[in-house]
């Protein structure tokens, strides 16, 4: 029904096989700054940067001309949307062909990943952080998991044992490293 279409949180949009857009719901329309009515009729590319329009354009014709029948090659891609305000944010973006009244159409699956993106930023800053801080100590310093298996170690750790070069890294069990030790 329209009402699940209208609250399901990521935009969905219908557009035929020239890119015109046929139907968005309204999540998708307010993802991107519109109103449903703004977009309806309207190609996709308004809702992308510049840069990606005449890639998109000259894809969508590469991709009719070929036959094939899976416009992504069945994966979700990462892209940036462009909103009305001109603000352009990332978005996972998957698309799936079908035929109504044997015309071609498409329908696309977008999702805001702005969050998701920080979260990944910040959680890279914390990992160099962190490494900074290890690699700062003054001795050697090795960090196991609850399961024994080595998290992270410093420079200092191979000075002091150079035997583990090339064998330690993350994921190698304690009782491991000390087997490799005995054998050297």
């Amino acid at each position: 029904s329209q009402a699940i279409f209208d609250n399901v949180a990521d935009a969905i949009i219908g557009l035929d096989a020239s890119g015109r857009i046929e139907a968005i719901n309204s999540s998708g329309a307010a993802m991107f700054g519109y109103q449903v009515d703004e977009l309806k009729g309207r190609n996709v590319d308004i809702l992308m940067p510049d840069s990606h329009r005449d890639e998109h354009q000259g894809y969508l014709q590469r991709y009719l001309q070929s036959g094939r029948s899976d416009p992504l090659g069945g994966l979700s891609r990462e892209y940036f949307g462009l909103r009305k305000d001109g603000s352009t944010f990332p978005i996972s973006l998957s698309v799936n062909e079908f035929f109504e009244n044997e015309r071609r159409m498409f329908i696309g699956r977008i999702r805001d990943v702005t969050e998701s993106k920080r979260s990944e930023d910040a959680l890279r800053g914390s990992e160099m952080r962190l490494r900074d801080a290890v690699e700062s100590m003054p001795a050697s310093f090795l960090l196991f998991d609850a399961e024994d298996r080595l998290v992270i170690f410093n420079e200092k750790t191979l000075d002091l044992m150079p035997w583990q070069r090339g064998f330690l890294k993350p994921g190698v069990r304690y009782e491991e490293m000390l087997r490799n030790a005995i054998d050297k």
